[in-house]
């Protein structure tokens, strides 16, 4: 198993900006540098298990929500993701994304058989 550390990285930025918190105050709830912060969010370090738990903490979010690209299980997760997307979508925009999502498996599907 290898560890996409730019994905996870992408979703601590993410997570982050979300809930609109600078990475001052992530470093200080997470008891980290805004250095480490930054390499994290960059993809550009490995972190160990326990600053990946006390970001996930500080964000008030699952670990498995930073790292379901690695995860078996996963697949709560990305629905979890899915409906959080559409959440608070208008009519028109749900109409859209959803047959962008319709379209985009469609065309995976015909690629996953050749």
């Amino acid at each position: 198993m290898k560890l996409d550390y730019k994905a996870i990285g992408q979703r601590v930025r993410n997570e982050r900006n979300k809930k609109g918190i600078s990475q001052e105050w992530l470093a200080e709830m997470a008891d980290l540098s805004v250095n480490s912060v930054s390499h994290i969010e960059c993809g550009n370090t490995k972190f160990s298990l326990p600053s990946i738990v006390a970001i996930a903490n500080a964000l008030n979010i699952t670990v498995d929500c930073l790292l379901m690209d690695v995860i078996d299980n996963s697949l709560i997760q990305f629905k979890r993701e899915l409906v959080e997307i559409f959440n608070d979508c208008s009519k028109e925009e749900y109409t859209l994304l959803t047959d962008v999502c319709k379209t985009a498996l469609s065309s995976y599907r015909k690629l996953q058989r050749k």
